[in-house]
């Protein structure tokens, strides 16, 4: 294991110490003229969606013959808008498409290629570079954002991924200390440590108040069956990227998991989960930008604050440090629990049957939740020091 901590310049990781994950800055909201076509198509996307007709739209683009963007912002909006257009294309209709058309299909596998992501629409173009702010000196929360390239439409799909921006937006604090929690047990100042678990402990609680109001403006009926079903999974057998290659490619569909705030909570405070979820949650990376998955790898590599407490479990500040670690832990399974219950009332309570209710990553929703909060919650620290018991891992 590494006992180098993190660098507390994360700006190498594409995070911003105050934004997180977010982009330091606000999002592009239009390409140059070269690029009017992507732009102008997707501006429609929900009136063409709700008509029937975004793949009839989609697949008479021309190809944009202007040499393809370098700046960081620009590809990042190009990426948004290429996935977007080919998302309306394969889900429009009864049937979804096999084949993407080249106009569309060679920009984009050129454009992921370049911010080194899949070409598909990923949690990255749907939250994390989709929003812009109303107010552009105000703050980045539920009420200041609106979002740049709406898919099908609607209050409810709006409010449902700018809620998950804010998260984003409340938790992104939560970076800088994590930090400093490495640097802390490198330069054995517990004090340090303390104040990095308390500003994570905070963070978590401004997660937990943003989460609770997605239901706010996005009713669970509307959800289940007008947001969900046309962002789900392009599944086996698969879309033939033409122009770029012959076989077709299968993708999961953006989802919460694609995000790494959780994931980066979970590794500062050293929980390991087991096979399963642990298997799905490192599948879910390759959906992320590259900075932030060299960050959790890093995390994971460096030294454990779990550990280094309870090696400090007889010391006078053992016991502070234990309390702060337990209300971070404490309060990172209260937003897994009311992420929980949102879930089931969107997903289960909707689906009017007894099967198995899906997330958009595929999963097993339930079964997942349910053992990503006891594999995380049983990693509290006991007066003793010793590590509670914990099935898988």
């Amino acid at each position: 294991m590494n006992t180098m901590p993190l660098t507390t310049d994360l700006r190498g990781y594409e995070i911003d110490p105050v934004r997180g994950f977010l982009p330091a800055r606000d999002p592009l909201e239009r390409l140059p003229a070269a690029f009017r076509p992507w732009e102008d198509v997707c501006a429609r996307l929900p009136a063409l969606m709700a008509a029937g007709r975004a793949r009839d739209v989609v697949g008479r683009l021309e190809p944009v013959t202007a040499a393809p963007p370098h700046d960081r912002r620009e590809l990042w909006r190009a990426y948004m808008l290429l996935s977007l257009l080919a998302n309306a294309y394969v889900m429009d209709g009864e049937k979804r498409a096999r084949t993407l058309p080249r106009a569309v299909a060679l920009p984009l596998c050129e454009t992921a290629a370049a911010l080194d992501m899949p070409p598909i629409p990923t949690y990255a173009t749907l939250v994390l570079h989709n929003w812009a702010r109303v107010d552009r000196s105000g703050p980045l929360d539920l009420d200041n954002l609106v979002p740049l390239c709406p898919f099908s439409g609607g209050m409810d799909e709006q409010w449902f991924f700018l809620s998950m921006a804010a998260i984003e937006a409340a938790g992104g604090p939560s970076l800088a200390a994590i930090a400093d929690l490495g640097a802390g047990i490198a330069d054995g100042r517990p004090e340090r440590i303390a104040d990095a678990l308390t500003r994570i402990a905070d963070t978590c609680q401004a997660m937990i108040a943003t989460l609770r109001r997605i239901p706010e403006r996005c009713d669970p009926y509307i959800y289940f069956h007008r947001v969900r079903p046309p962002m789900a999974a392009w599944g086996e057998p698969g879309v033939v990227y033409e122009g770029v290659g012959a076989a077709p490619e299968s993708w999961d569909a953006a989802s919460g998991a694609q995000s790494a705030l959780l994931q980066a909570l979970d590794a500062a405070l050293g929980v390991r989960h087991g096979d399963d979820t642990g298997a799905f949650l490192r599948r879910m990376r390759t959906y992320m930008p590259p900075g932030h998955r060299r960050f959790l790898a890093d995390l994971e590599a460096g030294p454990s604050v779990r550990d280094h407490i309870v090696r400090l479990a007889d010391r006078d500040d053992g016991a502070k440090l234990r309390g702060r670690y337990n209300d971070a832990v404490d309060l990172l399974d209260t937003f897994r629990r009311r992420h929980m219950e949102i879930t089931v009332r969107y997903l289960s309570q909707q689906s009017g049957t007894e099967e198995v209710a899906y997330g958009t990553g595929g999963t097993d929703f339930v079964h997942f939740l349910h053992h990503t909060r006891r594999e995380a919650s049983a990693h509290r620290i006991g007066q003793s020091g010793h590590r509670p018991a914990q099935d898988g891992g």
